[in-house]
């Protein structure tokens, strides 16, 4: 289970995981022993053909020229899984240090809500294909993988979303919008501070990003919104991933402008 959805309160927070990584483990050891056995089919028959036929100089430069175009394929496929492995890996430890980040913040009785979606991106369609001036297939696709809902101790209501947006080239992957969303709905009795801090809330964080992000975002904005005075702010990276630290940071620096 790769996907899917979670449910727990903020001292359950390893035992909810625990499915998770394992299932994340099983698939790597699946990936491993399958590629070994691909590799090793493709070396025992170079070998077997090699003892069971004559060659001569022509023949064996065509047989080494195939041998090495196998093992190249066989290299390929490696690097495939090792690279879907690891985007899965680095988004469970995301999540769960995102969790732990923000355990402390978190109301002890309400429920964590969390989607998931650890899966490579391209399990699904792109959302647009097309070809470049040499005719080399492109697409983009659109990964919304993440969607953690909690409570927080003062019962404000907290959502993070990430996503990423990607563009591949002949099936390479040479693009990827990192975007983060977080959206904070504050408690009832808490709704006229908000209102009064929204105005200046923008500036200071735009001014302050070094202080929150290890990289600076190419995009962030603050935006409020009507129902229930609640606010959005978005960033999005091209060059650095976001940290859960990051998250929390900027969550704290939200609160630390309303409430100073």
């Amino acid at each position: 289970m790769v996907y899917g959805k979670l449910r727990f309160r903020r001292d359950y927070i390893h035992k909810a995981l625990e499915p998770l990584e394992y299932q994340l483990s099983r698939d790597a050891r699946s990936a491993t022993t399958m590629v070994l056995v691909i590799v090793a089919l493709i070396l025992g028959f170079m070998v077997l053909l090699w003892s069971l036929v004559e060659f001569d100089e022509d023949t064996a430069e065509m047989f080494l020229g195939a041998s090495v175009l196998g093992l190249f394929f066989a290299g390929g496929a490696i690097f495939s899984a090792v690279g879907k492995h690891g985007r899965k890996s680095k988004k469970l430890v995301f999540l769960r240090e995102l969790l732990e980040e923000l355990r402390p913040e978190l109301h002890p009785r309400k429920m964590v809500r969390v989607r998931f979606d650890l899966r490579h991106y391209d399990h699904k369609d792109p959302i647009w294909t097309g070809t470049s001036t040499h005719g080399n297939p492109k697409a983009k696709y659109s990964d919304k993988w993440l969607q953690v809902r909690a409570v927080l101790a003062d019962r404000s209501q907290v959502e993070i979303v990430r996503q990423a947006g990607l563009k591949t080239k002949k099936g390479s992957l040479v693009k990827e919008k990192r975007r983060l969303t977080l959206t904070i709905t504050p408690p009832h009795d808490s709704r006229e501070i908000f209102e009064k801090g929204k105005k200046t809330l923008g500036t200071e964080l735009n001014n302050s990003l070094h202080a929150y992000f290890h990289d600076r975002p190419e995009a962030f904005k603050v935006a409020s919104r009507k129902r229930a005075g609640a606010l959005k702010i978005k960033a999005m990276q091209l060059d650095a991933p976001f940290l859960a630290q990051e998250v929390t940071s900027l969550l704290r620096a939200v609160y630390g402008h309303f409430y100073a």
